[in-house]
């Protein structure tokens, strides 16, 4: 039998919402199937660490889009890929988040007087803004237990009732039709950045030592 992960990073016909406590205001993004599009490349990370790639479209993992969200499948091709897969198994990581580029939204004027309302009658004074997401371009994927959605999911059962209705023999690891391409994805700068700031990090901590290790010494020439 294949050993895969499934699951899904997005709800579609859901929202996402941010308070900022310091200017008193409380953010909503809406969520829609038409709006989402794809880099020429998304990966899939843990915890949203770059350093930590579980798989790309270029290597193991498929995306697409249904009625219902974001739904992904990875066929893991590494130790670490294997590490993770048994998590998942056991259901030591349960959800998912995803990473996109906001293109185009709407402020949604309608949703704003509603979630005002409700606000009020919670007795809370935040100014609630309210947007909904035209078009925007995923780049990457993780499996955590923080998720933005507690909606969203991963699982190793093909069976699972919440994948029915999806097929994943025959298509591509990205629908051609929703590419958004960019002269360099995302997802490989995000991950050379990643790696970068782990570098310099490594070279600071080894400084650190060596200054240690000399006034230990005293100083002395």
């Amino acid at each position: 039998m294949e050993k895969a992960i499934y699951g899904m990073a997005m709800p579609f016909n859901d929202f996402y919402a941010e308070s900022d406590l310091e200017n008193n205001t409380y953010s909503v993004e809406r969520t829609n199937r038409e709006g989402v599009f794809f880099d020429s490349k998304v990966g899939i990370t843990l915890r949203h660490d770059y350093t930590q790639v579980i798989g790309t479209t270029e290597d193991g993992l498929q995306v697409q889009t249904a009625e219902g969200g974001v739904f992904f499948k990875l066929i893991p091709n590494s130790p670490f890929g294997q590490s993770i897969y048994k998590k998942v198994k056991r259901a030591a990581l349960r959800h998912c988040s995803i990473s996109f580029r906001k293109i185009l939204s709407e402020q949604n004027a309608a949703e704003e007087m509603v979630c005002s309302e409700i606000f009020r009658s919670e007795g809370y004074t935040d100014e609630v803004s309210v947007h909904d997401l035209k078009e925007i371009i995923v780049h990457e994927i993780c499996l955590t237990n923080g998720p933005a959605n507690e909606l969203t999911f991963c699982t190793t059962n093909m069976e699972d009732s919440r994948l029915n209705g999806l097929r994943w023999d025959n298509i591509q690891p990205i629908p051609k039709a929703l590419i958004r391409p960019s002269e360099r994805p995302r997802f490989d700068r995000e991950q050379w950045l990643a790696k970068e700031t782990e570098a310099l990090s490594k070279d600071i901590a080894e400084f650190k030592r060596d200054v240690q290790k000399f006034k230990g010494l005293g100083g002395r020439k």
